[in-house]
């Protein structure tokens, strides 16, 4: 199939005759090693919380922000160059 030349000429038909079973596993294992990172970082943050509560509701705070920048500026970084092409995120 040709790739459309204009995201308004039919380009989420294309991209969702792109998905592939490969993209699909590649997903769910992202879902599985986020999950069980966040319960990994959630029980040693418990464990932790009572004696440096101050400390560790700070570095919480800014890590959980630092997150959220990275993952936008690489969701805008694909969105804006990104194409199926892109190796290891692309096909």
């Amino acid at each position: 199939m040709k790739e459309p030349n204009s995201i308004h000429t039919g380009g989420a038909s294309y991209l969702a005759s792109q998905y592939t079973q490969g993209k699909r596993i590649q997903e769910i294992i992202g879902i599985m090693l986020t999950s069980s990172l966040i319960v990994h970082n959630c029980y040693f943050t418990l464990c932790n919380i009572k004696t440096e509560i101050l400390t560790v509701f700070i570095y919480s705070v800014l890590g959980i922000i630092f997150a959220d920048f990275i993952s936008g500026l690489v969701h805008w970084y694909a969105d804006t160059w990104g194409t199926l092409n892109t190796p290891l995120v692309g096909r």
